[in-house]
């Protein structure tokens, strides 16, 4: 079966807009339009001891706590 992006929703996977990095199983997305500094931002926190979750399209999923930040490795341009 092949799952398109249209239907990660249906799986109740949402993709957005934004930075992602975590640090002590905390996250933080960093949301902003383009060209407004995320993938910089996102950048001097893993500087600072932050992990990589995403630069431009994390998925988010509910769970029982909350929201789940999911890592999407990819190249960041700067």
């Amino acid at each position: 079966m092949v799952v398109s992006f249209c239907s990660l929703e249906f799986y109740g996977f949402f993709s957005i807009h934004a930075g992602a990095v975590s640090k002590k199983d905390r996250a933080l997305l960093l949301l902003a339009d383009g060209g407004g500094g995320k993938s910089t931002t996102t950048f001097a926190l893993m500087r600072k001891g932050f992990k990589f979750l995403a630069d431009d399209r994390p998925f988010l999923k509910e769970d029982g706590a909350g929201v789940e930040i999911l890592s999407v490795p990819e190249r960041m341009s700067l």
